[in-house]
């Protein structure tokens, strides 16, 4: 029952992200985290979305939780890699 609403938020989500509507992308993110937070791609849009709205403290701890829970998906890395540019870590970005 959770997962399956879980799912239908992340999908509401990226639908709203496509359309660049970021915020309402980041609420369904919330939805779908509250109701299952082992997911790491929910993680990893949500921090896509912080991203595009120039949040990158909170795109980065997105992207950190979703490194966690999903340690072999490079993706993930390579986004949190460009948050660091953003802030001008180049240590970390490099890193990741």
């Amino acid at each position: 029952e959770d997962a399956q609403k879980a799912a239908e938020f992340f999908a509401e989500g990226n639908k709203h992200f496509q359309n660049r509507r970021y915020d309402r992308a980041i609420a369904a993110y919330d939805k779908a985290i509250e109701l299952n937070g082992s997911d790491f791609s929910f993680y990893n849009n949500r921090g896509l979305a912080y991203y595009a709205r120039r949040k990158y403290p909170e795109a980065i701890n997105d992207f950190t939780r979703a490194v966690e829970l999903s340690p072999e998906n490079s993706i993930t890395y390579n986004n949190r890699g460009v948050a660091y540019e953003e802030i001008g870590d180049r240590d970390r970005a490099v890193a990741d």
